[in-house]
């Protein structure tokens, strides 16, 4: 992909885009720990290759599902929402 590229996602009626405000600091260190990871599939010696044009998408992706899921797993919904909206 060249600097003039425009990435423009495949969707469909089972997945959708999904945006959030964060404080840049996150945003930076979530960024990092998706590059760690594309990092670690380029360098598998299985030799999967993500899809080169949306590596860093895959990888924040993958992060942010499987980050919920634990959360969900772990924490009740009584523990972090506020008593009124119980």
């Amino acid at each position: 992909m060249d600097e003039h590229s425009i990435l423009i996602p495949i969707l469909n009626e089972d997945v959708t885009i999904f945006s959030v405000v964060v404080p840049k600091e996150f945003a930076d260190q979530f960024d990092l720990e998706a590059m760690k990871m594309v990092e670690q599939f380029d360098r598998h010696p299985s030799g999967y290759n993500m899809d080169p044009n949306n590596k860093l998408q895959q990888a924040r992706s993958f992060l942010l599902q499987n980050g919920m899921q634990l959360f969900f797993m772990d924490n009740d919904r009584e523990e972090y929402l506020p008593d009124d909206l119980n």
